[in-house]
């Protein structure tokens, strides 16, 4: 099965599409001086929540001697990369950027084609400098256990290890937004458990009022609950939950249509090695089963639509094809079923009841084919 939650990369990051506290009511005004870079143009960079993806770039020109970033913020601190490129090179800084009035003196290290900023320790670089040491020791423990390879995967205890520890180290900063942020990052990672999403829950709980009472405090208590409420839902025995979504032909499909029908839910996505693996299995259980009515819901977990319509045409799938034409991140039927990992089944029978679930009990779907036979009452 491939893993859906996010890595943890050694930089954290901010705001997803709308995840603020207001209406603009924070203000970042930061000059950065150097006196060498007259007439060069640097861009300010921030990026979302997750880190994945920059949400808007600036950029202004130094003159005499200091360049200026100036604009109205949603929340307190944002995480923000500061890029020079010149002759060929590009050079960068992350940081957090806190609201207020900021003057940071700025120098090119050539040799590790670095921008360095100082006289800028705010508590929001300290709590990040904090978890980049609590990993930085984690990948230094694997070299070494490696006997000096160079690997920087972690084995799994490791990797809830450190987690663990960034846990424990982001509670001393209970009042501090950036530490928000961190969790909320940290909330995206590792197995993915009910027990996870609970200890990012005990760990919101500890933070200020203010922050639990924010917009981003908010969106983690809705997203780890959400969570857990699919993990408890959507076991054997559980009523199937109803969704609409669009099909290959942009018509809109709801599952409630296939009530009094056994079916499949299938999520994958075409970019998911081991759901091409299984495919082929999927494809001859349904050459089997869908004279006797089965049908099959192969819900793509992806946005790239040229792909997926590609993807059917080429492997023949002639079931329902279904997508939110959403990144898995921003899925939302996925998340409703607990699914973080593809591919995943699900198994419903005419009574719109879930008989089988390879989240829980089969990811290398090794049972389905005897749960089939049970569902059509076959005997070998």
């Amino acid at each position: 099965m491939l893993v859906l939650i996010s890595t943890l990369i050694p930089v954290l990051a901010v705001c997803q599409s709308s995840p603020y506290n207001g209406d603009g009511q924070y203000v970042y005004d930061i000059q950065f001086i150097n006196s060498s870079l007259s007439g060069k143009k640097l861009y300010l960079n921030s990026f979302d929540n997750l880190g994945l993806r920059v949400v808007r770039r600036d950029s202004a020109i130094v003159k005499n001697g200091a360049v200026q970033f100036k604009r109205k913020l949603n929340q307190p601190a944002m995480i923000v990369s500061l890029v020079l490129k010149d002759a060929g090179r590009s050079m960068a800084n992350k940081f957090v950027l806190d609201s207020g009035k900021q003057k940071v003196n700025l120098e090119l290290i050539p040799e590790s084609a670095s921008l360095k900023l100082s006289n800028h320790s705010t508590i929001s670089n300290q709590i990040l400098r904090g978890i980049d040491s609590i990993m930085h020791a984690k990948f230094e423990a694997t070299k070494a256990l490696n006997r000096g390879n160079r690997s920087r995967v972690l084995s799994e205890e490791a990797n809830r290890k450190m987690y663990q520890e960034t846990i424990s180290y982001l509670s001393r900063y209970k009042n501090n937004f950036s530490a928000l942020l961190s969790l909320y990052k940290v909330s995206h990672v590792v197995d993915g458990t009910m027990k996870w999403s609970q200890t990012i829950l005990d760990t919101l709980a500890g933070f200020s009022e203010e922050l639990r009472h924010s917009l981003l405090g908010k969106q983690i208590q809705e997203e780890r609950t959400l969570y857990i409420n699919a993990r408890k839902s959507n076991r054997v025995g559980d009523k199937v939950l109803i969704f609409n979504v669009k099909d290959d032909k942009g018509k809109v499909f709801t599952n409630s249509s296939l009530h009094g029908q056994n079916y499949l839910i299938v999520f994958c996505a075409t970019w998911c090695g081991p759901c091409q693996e299984q495919l082929p299995k999927l494809k001859k259980l349904y050459s089997v089963y869908k004279g006797k009515g089965l049908k099959v819901v192969y819900f793509n977990d992806d946005d790239d639509i040229g792909r997926w319509q590609k993807h059917i045409s080429s492997k023949k799938l002639d079931w329902i094809n279904v997508s939110e034409r959403l990144k898995p991140r921003n899925s939302k039927i996925s998340k409703l079923f607990g699914v973080d990992a593809i591919p995943s089944v699900f198994m419903i029978n005419k009574a719109g009841e879930i008989v089988y679930n390879s989240d829980k009990t089969d990811p290398g779907l090794g049972d389905i084919e005897k749960e089939l036979k049970k569902l059509y009452t076959i005997i070998d």
